[in-house]
Formats: structure tokens, C-alpha cells, sequence
């Protein structure tokens, strides 16, 4: 299921500037598919791929590449974090990830 996640968010992020996905998955994330999936579940705040209401998060935003190298570069698995779905889309929106800000966020919920 996180393959085709994943395939499917870069797919998409590509897409914004009218270039196919032809690179594998696993190239454009610079890490394994299960090594990706045990980096996310690595995170402070005990978040797990799968979680319901979790969203796969881009740190720095898709929005913010000027090409399809921004696009891929912006796809590294480092890029990546899961954060709960109402922070990251009616507070982070497209916003660069402020980690003071959502810590503070989460400790009044």
C-alpha cells in the first residue's frame, strides 16, 4: 500500500509541471520502499504510516519547485514526515513545516 501511496504523491507532484513519472519510485525517494515507511514510523511524536487521520507530508512544499529537478529533489525521503491531517491541511497548507509552531499546536489538542 505505501508503494502506490508514494508512486501515486510523486506521480501527482510531477504532474504540476507536465513531466511524466519515468523514474522508479524507489530512485526518486533515495531509499528502499520499507526503509521509507520505517523512516516515517521514526519520529518523535509516535506517528505511523496508516494512522487514521495521518497525511504524508512534504517539509518543504511541491509548491515550491521551479522544475522537475526541484519536483524530484523535493521527493528525497529526507523531505518527507507524517503529520496529523488537520495540522497539515488547514494550518500548514502550503506553508514550509515550522516545528516549534506545530509542537505548540499539538500540545493544546
Amino acid at each position: 500500500m505505501i508503494r502506490e501511496n508514494v508512486s501515486c504523491l510523486i506521480r501527482n507532484s510531477l504532474d504540476l509541471y507536465n513531466h511524466k513519472k519515468n523514474t522508479k519510485t524507489q530512485k526518486i525517494l533515495g531509499i528502499s520502499v520499507e526503509g521509507f515507511k520505517d523512516y516515517l514510523n521514526n519520529n518523535p511524536y509516535g506517528f505511523r504510516y496508516n494512522d487514521k487521520d495521518i497525511d504524508l507530508d512534504h517539509i518543504v512544499p511541491i509548491s515550491t519547485a521551479k522544475s522537475q529537478e526541484d519536483a524530484i529533489a523535493l521527493n528525497h525521503y529526507t523531505n518527507f514526515q507524517l503529520l496529523p491531517k488537520e495540522y497539515n491541511r488547514n494550518i500548514k497548507k502550503d506553508n514550509e513545516f515550522n516545528k516549534r509552531h506545530f509542537e505548540k499546536w499539538l500540545l493544546w489538542c
